[in-house]
Order: C-alpha cells, then sequence, then structure tokens
C-alpha cells in the first residue's frame, strides 16, 4: 500500500491544553476588533478561531 502524504493520524489533544487554547482565541478575537475590516487577516483570523473553537 502506498503512502499518500495528504492523510494524517488524528489525534486527541491533552485537557492540559484547554487553557492555552482558550488563551490562544482570547487573543484572536481581541485582535479581530483591531484589524482593518478590508484587510484578508481580518476574516483569516475569525477563520483560526473557530476552527480551534472546534478543538
Amino acid at each position: 500500500m502506498q503512502h499518500h502524504p495528504s492523510y494524517s493520524l488524528s489525534q486527541p489533544i491533552p485537557l492540559e491544553a484547554n487553557g492555552h487554547i482558550a488563551e490562544h482565541i482570547q487573543v484572536i478575537l481581541a485582535g479581530f476588533a483591531e484589524q482593518s475590516k478590508a484587510s484578508v487577516i481580518h476574516m483569516s483570523s475569525l477563520f483560526h478561531a473557530f476552527i480551534l473553537c472546534q478543538l
């Protein structure tokens, strides 16, 4: 069987990481209000925050 680099193994995030992830989301959302609405980074930061919230 051939290995494809696009496949990856998913592993659970340790419970100890929850606080760090929550802090990271807070930093992203706090910076969101300060970013230019015309900036691509504006929507990109929201995208990343929502992905982190799903974890």
